[in-house]
């Protein structure tokens, strides 16, 4: 008996919707996609947001606006149960425990799609072997999970792991990208630090990324300074907060002009400012400051910046879990910092760069961002989409066809 002939007649074909699945105890959870629905990718008009309630007194539903996606809190068990009916693919926009209670349903196709690119532990943790599909970002996305034996070759290359290029890099419009030498602001934007220490990215610990601000603001001769906090900033420990308030008190004593961006501030940090009497720092999100260089950690913002090719520079943690990549060493050795370095290092770090913003960077975006389908390169968000969700009901990785 070949069991193998009959895998394409046990999956169904998709016939209904598709919704985004939340479960993440985080409060700021939902602000890390709506971007997602913003910026055209995920259709708001018919791809509702179903979330995870954590507890009895969790049932307050976050107002994300009239032009948003709907947004419903329920039970795990509700959501599964109704997932039956609404939902023939769910996009799961974080890798969370409890997600193998809705990924056993068989009937449904599931999409693990996350909430940006970063070479984070988080972005290739094995858990991923749970969905049918991976969105990743390109190559270097894919050669972390074949190097952390969690997918295979073959899988790869029958498409498992879709590859969508700067789709599920969330946009920030409140920043532009100004020439490297004009009197733009130095964006620092530090990462959180989160409850497991060898999955703290963040340069923040310690205060020491931000006396490698005010070097790299000597240094660039920079006066006007925005620091854009990761969404859970100091929500794990409030030391980070105490560091926050202590650098702009100091950089503001100094003659510098320092703002906090008013986007996805928690209230811990909030209050800290307010406490601390430097509330008045915070930036709207509402208006655009153009952006000569910027600080970001092993993060997200990454990826970010060489989408809005605002120049960068990397800080990265030896303690920290990293790929091992031949390529993605390499273009750390010419643009990035080292925790814990000492100033005349990181000086001779960002001359460097500087000398070589154009093709560092275009290499950097070329390991990064890649695509499945080459009509894709230059397309809108919105066919992206359309693209993916054909893709995904054609099954291709998992039909008859494959095996």
């Amino acid at each position: 008996m070949n069991i193998l002939a009959d895998v394409g007649t046990l999956r169904a074909p998709v016939n209904a919707g598709a919704q985004l699945y939340i479960d993440s105890p985080m409060p700021n959870a939902l602000d890390q996609v709506l971007p997602f629905f913003k910026n055209g990718f995920f259709p708001a008009e018919t791809m509702p947001v179903m979330m995870r309630r954590r507890s009895r007194r969790d049932n307050a539903v976050p107002d994300n606006g009239a032009a948003g996606p709907k947004i419903y809190k329920n039970t795990l068990r509700n959501i599964a149960s109704q997932q039956n009916a609404s939902a023939g693919i769910v996009y799961y926009a974080f890798n969370a425990q409890m997600n193998a209670t809705l990924v056993s349903n068989r009937s449904l196709r599931h999409v693990l799609a996350l909430h940006g690119e970063s070479n984070k532990i988080s972005s290739f943790r094995p858990a991923a072997r749970l969905y049918d599909y991976v969105l990743v970002a390109g190559d270097l996305a894919c050669r972390r999970y074949l190097q952390a034996g969690i997918f295979t070759r073959r899988e790869v290359e029958l498409g498992r792991l879709i590859r969508l290029g700067d789709s599920v890099v969330q946009s920030m419009p409140y920043f532009a990208a100004a020439p490297i030498d004009s009197d733009g602001w130095l964006l620092y934007a530090p990462t959180w630090e989160t409850s497991n220490p060898g999955e703290n990215y963040s340069s923040a610990e310690g205060g020491f990324g931000f006396e490698l601000l005010r070097e790299s603001a000597r240094q660039m001769g920079l006066r006007n300074i925005m620091v854009k906090p990761h969404p859970n900033f100091g929500m794990r420990d409030t030391q980070y907060l105490r560091h926050l308030v202590s650098a702009l008190r100091r950089m503001s004593a100094e003659g510098y002009t320092v703002r906090v961006l008013d986007d996805g501030l928690n209230w811990r940090v909030r209050l800290a400012l307010r406490l601390a009497c430097t509330a008045s720092v915070i930036a709207p999100a509402d208006t655009v400051y153009p952006v000569s260089f910027a600080l970001v950690d092993i993060s997200g913002m990454e990826a970010i910046c060489l989408k809005q090719g605002i120049a960068h520079m990397v800080i990265q943690k030896p303690t920290n879990t990293m790929p091992d990549d031949a390529v993605l060493v390499d273009l750390y050795r010419q643009k990035s910092f080292t925790f814990g370095e000492p100033g005349p290092t990181s000086k001779s770090r960002i001359a460097n760069y500087v000398a070589h913003i154009a093709s560092i960077d275009a290499r950097h975006r070329n390991v990064i961002f890649s695509y499945s389908d080459e009509s894709l390169v230059e397309a809108a968000p919105s066919f992206r989409y359309n693209w993916l969700d054909s893709y995904i009901r054609k099954d291709p990785y998992w039909s008859e066809e494959s095996y």
